[in-house]
């Protein structure tokens, strides 16, 4: 048990850690707007949208 608990500690925290904030080859407002058309895509998916197979 303690080994699970451990193993959800150390991958949440890299996941905040390594969380995206900056994009490489965009500056300022351009790094802001690809941003927000990235989580915009990411609305759009959901799982029963997704073909298997």
């Amino acid at each position: 048990m303690k080994h699970i608990l451990l193993l959800v500690f150390i991958l949440s925290i890299s996941t905040y850690t390594f969380a995206q904030k900056t994009i490489q080859g965009f500056a300022g407002e351009s790094a802001k707007a690809e941003l927000a058309l990235e989580d915009k895509f990411d609305s759009y998916l959901k799982a029963s949208n997704l073909v298997s197979g």
